[in-house]
């Protein structure tokens, strides 16, 4: 018996309607679904992903998800999760309650996203290979260690954690050239956000990366140990910070897939004071 066989049978047997009784929390949660209810939506928001990845100057889409209270917008969010699968980097933002500053508040969520297990691989998280497919996407060629560099990181993103075992200079070196290559394509990146990304590899550097990618001031020790002037460090993050951040992830991770920003009840979003940013 099929999901869609065994949530009919129960309709049928108990008069158990999951759209009513299962309050989702988050995309993440395993729920029961029906794929025809609201599937033009779900269809078209994969097609906008395709487009996306096909066509190399759209750069974003946004799409607003709207209906009233019980309409099953929460479980289609999990549909779109599912869906999207291996085609993105999914993250979600949950409402916004409270007075907090609007980047610091983005920035935290879309990390913890990304923290969470791989599936194919639960030892390691979304990030790590996101920032491992960063690499092999804009690291020169030049730099490969080995002759089979490239190839290892096709196969699997993950090898480069070896090479970062075996070279104490990697990251310096990674850092200057993907920099280099990156503004060659137009881009620009702040090197204390792409050194932090590579430095999370590192088994001796990864919890002081993880703590300042979660929005937590480094101590004068932990700048030193990234290589990051002392201008991170501080106990208040700053906000602006956290925008570079989000604006360097977002297109760093472009030369790979995009990262889906998805936001739970809009009406709890304050609109940021452009004036400080």
């Amino acid at each position: 018996m099929n999901d869609r066989e065994r949530w009919l049978q129960c309709l049928r047997d108990e008069g158990f309607n999951p759209f009513c009784n299962d309050k989702v929390g988050n995309p993440w949660e395993g729920i029961a679904d029906v794929p025809a209810i609201h599937a033009n939506v779900s269809d078209e928001i994969g097609r906008f992903v395709t487009q996306l990845q096909n066509d190399p100057a759209r750069k974003s889409f946004s799409a607003i998800i709207y209906g009233f209270a019980g309409a099953g917008k929460s479980h289609l969010l999990s549909r779109i999760r599912s869906m999207l699968g291996e085609r993105v980097y999914f993250t979600y933002v949950m409402p916004m309650a409270g007075n907090y500053d609007y980047w610091k508040f983005l920035q935290r969520q879309i990390v913890a996203s990304l923290l969470r297990r791989y599936p194919p691989n639960p030892k390691y998280s979304y990030l790590h290979y996101l920032i491992c497919r960063g690499i092999e996407k804009t690291l020169p060629n030049n730099l490969a260690l080995d002759s089979g560099f490239f190839e290892n990181l096709q196969s699997n993103p993950i090898n480069l954690l070896y090479y970062i075992h075996q070279d104490s200079e990697f990251i310096n070196r990674a850092v200057s050239s993907i920099i280099e290559f990156l503004e060659s394509n137009g881009f620009r990146i702040d090197e204390g956000n792409l050194r932090v990304l590579i430095a999370f590899l590192n088994p001796d550097l990864h919890n002081a990366a993880e703590k300042w990618l979660r929005c937590l001031g480094l101590e004068n020790e932990e700048c030193a140990l990234l290589g990051l002037s002392q201008d991170y460090a501080n106990e208040d993050f700053d906000d602006g910070m956290a925008r570079q951040f989000i604006l360097d992830l977002f297109s760093w991770s472009s030369f790979d897939r995009p990262i889906v920003l998805c936001f739970d009840q809009l009406d709890f979003l304050p609109i940021p004071d452009k004036s400080k940013n």
